[in-house]
């Protein structure tokens, strides 16, 4: 159980994505996916970036162009330095969670 004296440090910074999911930490950066599924123009799927230190966005990685488009994103964490995605396919009568990774490379803002 977490409790309000837990807290080590807070910021509020601006977001474009709604339908929070799942997120990490990774190299001083928050990884935070966003979306469900549906496509509506604020509930696109991505992972939105935040740097801890500058506290403040600085990425977003689209999925809604990507092959996972239709698919809602749950969480992503990072597995042998790759950026990996857990989406669920709300699409299927057969309801499946599949795991998708990333190759990701630290340069800076990017």
């Amino acid at each position: 159980t977490l409790y309000p004296k837990d807290i080590i440090g807070q910021f509020e910074t601006e977001f474009d994505t709604y339908a929070f999911q799942g997120g990490t930490m990774y190299g001083g950066r928050i990884f935070h996916s966003y979306g469900d599924g549906k496509q509506e123009e604020k509930h696109r799927d991505a992972i939105l970036v935040f740097d801890i230190a500058k506290q403040k966005k600085v990425g977003k990685l689209e999925l809604h162009t990507t092959k996972i488009a239709t698919w809602e994103p749950e969480c992503c964490f990072f597995y042998n330095g790759k950026l990996c995605v857990s989406a669920y396919n709300m699409n299927e009568n057969n309801k499946m969670v599949n795991i998708y990774s990333f190759e990701f490379e630290n340069t800076g803002n990017k």
